[in-house]
């Protein structure tokens, strides 16, 4: 099948960061956050909440920057969001945001 002709992706790496860098909120904790949920393996809002002592509010746009940075994935009802990256690329992502 893959003799038969070149992959035709629906988005580029470059896309997806051009659409992050738009929609990125640059917190505080986000850093702290994308550790917390790549040690974790999910990223359950619930313990956002406990673990970092914020309101939902904040942990919920935390979590959406973290999404549309590729970091977890999407909303997927009342269970926690998968992680997508290990933690060097979570680093490596969030500082290419960030302009670093």
């Amino acid at each position: 099948i893959k003799n038969q002709r070149t992959p035709d992706y629906l988005f580029t790496a470059d896309e997806l960061i051009e659409k992050a860098i738009n929609t990125f909120q640059n917190d505080e904790l986000l850093v702290d956050v994308a550790k917390f949920v790549i040690g974790q393996g999910e990223a359950s809002m619930n313990r956002i909440i406990k673990n970092f002592n914020i309101g939902f509010n904040r942990a919920q746009s935390i979590v959406s920057s973290l999404e549309s940075a590729g970091i977890v994935g999407e909303n997927v009802g009342s269970k926690a969001r998968d992680v997508l990256v290990d933690e060097t690329e979570a680093e490596a992502i969030i500082a290419k945001l960030r302009g670093i």
